[in-house]
């Protein structure tokens, strides 16, 4: 019976590692992944899943579907949603969609390494853009930098929730 036991708590757990693997593959640098991972690891109860998905938002051809990974944590008893490479727009992509259905809160998380944002004036210049679309299309945005991530990821999440709840607050 403890041989059976450790055989499927093994399977179990390699099934985890896969899942995993496929939400931080959706990822496109590494500062994302580790931002990713910091993350999950803050949080006592979290899945992660693939699922086929209508659109939170509005901003493609109605009842489209499309699949995405997607990590869902439990914030205070209600569902927070992680979403690595969300698509706003068929230009817009964001790195992290946090979103927290019930109140219709979406935050757009941005992992600056250096390697891809403010490079050039040109990059620059896309970024500010691309805030500035997000915020008239009512997303909160939070930017961290590459050494932010690496050198304090632990305490990030401790930021947004503390700006999840005094936002909540004030509803």
């Amino acid at each position: 019976m403890e041989n059976e036991i450790e055989e499927v708590r093994k399977g179990v757990i390699e099934n985890f590692f896969d899942v995993l693997d496929d939400f931080l593959n959706e990822t496109q640098s590494p500062i994302e992944k580790l931002f990713a991972l910091k993350m999950l690891k803050s949080q006592e109860a979290f899945y992660v899943q693939s699922r086929i998905n209508r659109l939170p938002l509005e901003y493609f051809e109605k009842d489209k579907q499309f699949e995405e990974m997607e990590a869902t944590i439990d914030f205070y008893g209600r569902t927070l949603l992680l979403i690595p490479q969300f698509k706003v727009q068929q230009y817009h992509t964001i790195d992290f969609l946090l979103y927290l259905p019930k109140y219709d809160i979406r935050i757009a998380i941005e992992c600056d390494g250096h390697d891809f944002h403010e490079k050039t004036k040109e990059q620059a210049k896309k970024d500010k853009q691309r805030d500035r679309y997000l915020v008239a299309n009512n997303f909160y945005i939070f930017r961290y930098s590459g050494s932010e991530i690496y050198e304090k990821g632990n305490s990030i999440f401790r930021e947004i929730e503390d700006f999840l709840i005094n936002l909540l607050r004030k509803r």
